[in-house]
């Protein structure tokens, strides 16, 4: 038994020898509780210590800071105020009320450019056209306009405002936009005068109501740069009487109108002018049979009319498609026109088969027999 008492000793010495060898631990090592891994632990006694548990990344160990208050992150700088000018621009009429669409444009001398559009409930901005300008907001009341800018490089800038409004007379503003308060300004735009306006009437005087017209336009127009319009459009009244607000006579090419009852008109730019009176003449009629080689009707075939003419490039609606070879235009416009016919290829396809000149007279019906050739 000798033996085991010997054994027991020696594990007993060997103990204590490893007790005694290993690094002994810090005060703030036996302060911290055995789960605070790597959280900041703060006693809640007055004075105590501010406790940094180490972690894998703290090679020093721990960190105590008696009586440190608590390092606060520094604070964000409050944002620097946008240098913001605002212009409010409020345009009516001759008699004081609202106009609700008008079109903005700002040219400053410093080389700003800025361009917007008040049109009902849709308020446009185009631009801004200059690096230091920025659109902070845009909003409209009925007949009122606002803008508010950001400007970057200059406290102040000087320029000139033009105001449009289709149909209406122009206007020019000296303005000064500031960060210290709102311009705000009134314009008065005119109704411009009515250049072409007439009556629309029957080979007896008697006025015709409801007829479509058009003015094509060329070159720049002159309702401003911001309503684009190649083509004005008017409707004669109950009494034949129509007009157009927005046309000027001096970009004017031609005056179009196309009643389906009636004989097509086209006036010239040298025919236009205040005081129309445009004469409505019976449409002519066109009709006849297409036969093939042989003396037969032709089955399925498609007709159009052409105006004639070198380089003309206008074909007249409707297109016909007949299946039983016979074909009317009831209500064609007089003039010198080519009746093309193409015969069906297949399905959906079509080929070219004659081509025809036709004169045709207001009022009158004409009747045309043609042979169609096979196709090849």
């Amino acid at each position: 038994m000798r033996w085991l008492g010997l054994v027991a000793l020696v594990l007993a010495l060997v103990v204590a020898a490893w007790w005694f060898a290993r690094e002994p631990r810090t005060a703030a090592e036996h302060a911290l509780p055995e789960r605070a891994n790597a959280a900041d632990v703060v006693s809640s006694a007055p004075g105590a210590a501010s406790v940094v548990a180490p972690t894998s990344h703290d090679s020093d160990g721990a960190r105590v800071a008696f009586g440190d208050t608590p390092v606060q992150p520094a604070s964000t700088a409050p944002a620097v105020a946008p240098e913001l000018a605002t212009l409010v621009v409020s345009a009516i009429d001759e008699l004081g009320a609202p106009i609700v669409d008008f079109a903005l444009l700002f040219e400053s001398e410093q080389g700003l450019s800025v361009a917007a559009t008040f049109a009902g409930p849709e308020r446009r901005w185009t631009g801004p056209q200059h690096s230091d300008v920025e659109l902070a907001a845009h909003r409209g009341e009925r007949g009122a306009l606002e803008l508010v800018l950001r400007l970057a490089d200059a406290r102040a800038w000087h320029g000139r405002a033009t105001v449009h409004a289709a149909g209406r007379e122009t206007a020019t503003l000296e303005l000064a936009l500031t960060l210290a308060e709102p311009t705000r300004t009134s314009v008065v735009l005119p109704r411009l005068p009515v250049e072409l306006y007439g009556i629309v009437c029957d080979a007896e005087g008697r006025g015709v109501a409801g007829i479509e017209l058009e003015v094509r336009s060329a070159g720049e127009p002159s309702n401003g740069p911001f309503v684009a319009a190649n083509v004005d459009r008017a409707q004669s009244d109950a009494s034949g009487a129509f007009e157009f607000a927005l046309a000027r006579r001096a970009y004017a090419t031609e005056l179009v109108t196309r009643p389906p009852d009636w004989d097509h008109v086209v006036l010239a730019a040298s025919e236009l002018g205040p005081g129309l009176r445009i004469v409505l003449r019976p449409a002519a009629k066109l009709s006849g049979s297409l036969r093939d080689p042989r003396g037969d009707l032709l089955g399925v075939a498609r007709l159009q009319l052409r105006a004639a003419g070198t380089g003309s490039r206008e074909w007249l609606e409707p297109a016909l498609v007949v299946s039983d070879g016979r074909f009317a235009f009831e209500h064609a416009p007089s003039g010198a026109f080519e009746l093309h016919v193409w015969r069906a290829r297949g399905p959906g396809r079509w080929a070219p088969a004659v081509v025809a000149p036709v004169t045709l007279e207001s009022g009158r019906a004409r009747t045309l027999d043609l042979e169609v050739p096979e196709l090849e």
